[in-house]
């Protein structure tokens, strides 16, 4: 897959509490399958031909997609009082800040109007045009509408097959080095000494675990 090229970055994962605490409980990130993310425009195809034959086409690449991929989604703000309502369950949840080097899987969203297209002779033969519908998928995995700008979303494309499994899920472990804060929301209930007590045990002593609240001044949300 495409990206964009950066050093390094700060991202954060935001999650109910109950999400979070077995995110770091168990180690690992859960992997969102495409066909259940919560935009009903994901992936979905643009299309040049509206007939029968290519409208099933693009459904069996969908499902091909849907089969081998899925997503883990970070975003690269932690002020924002509509991320933390939207993705920390109305403040009460967490957000995990992570230090990651960005490598060739971790792509940044592209907000734009127009769908990624694939091209008639492509849908119709995939196999044959493996090279040519790569740009493609990977356009796929970066464009959202202009409507979920504010999310500052960055996704990481996680192949199914090098996936943990279990309870119907796929997961991907948390590497060393990885989570630097542990962010506990401004309304939650969280114990930041059990968060402790969970980082300790699985090998994250060096985690940092802060508190959310809300500024007093402006409408952004303060760490710390």
């Amino acid at each position: 897959m495409r990206n964009q090229k950066m050093s390094k970055s700060i991202l954060y994962r935001y999650l109910s509490a109950e999400a979070a605490l077995k995110t770091l409980e168990t180690r690992s990130l859960r992997v969102s399958r495409l066909a259940e993310l919560n935009d009903p425009f994901e992936w979905l195809l643009g299309v040049e031909d509206d007939s029968p034959e290519i409208l099933k086409r693009h459904d069996e690449l969908f499902q091909f997609m849907n089969e081998n991929y899925g997503i883990i989604s970070f975003s690269a703000v932690a002020s924002d009082p509509v991320i933390w309502s939207h993705y920390a369950n109305s403040h009460k949840g967490v957000a995990i800040e992570v230090n990651h080097d960005l490598d060739e899987t971790l792509l940044k969203v592209d907000y734009v109007n127009e769908r990624p297209t694939v091209p008639k002779h492509c849908a119709r033969d995939p196999e044959n045009h493996i090279e040519e519908l790569r740009p493609i998928f990977s356009d796929f995995f970066r464009r959202k509408s202009p409507s979920w700008k504010y999310a500052h979303e960055y996704r990481v494309a996680a192949e199914l097959n090098t996936c943990e499994v279990g309870g119907g899920m796929f997961f991907k472990k948390i590497p060393d080095n990885f989570v630097m804060r542990v962010i506990i929301g401004s309304r939650s209930s969280v114990s930041a000494k059990y968060v402790r007590r969970v980082l300790d045990s699985n090998g994250l002593n060096s985690v940092q675990i802060v508190k959310a609240h809300l500024s007093r001044k402006t409408y952004d949300v303060e760490i710390g």
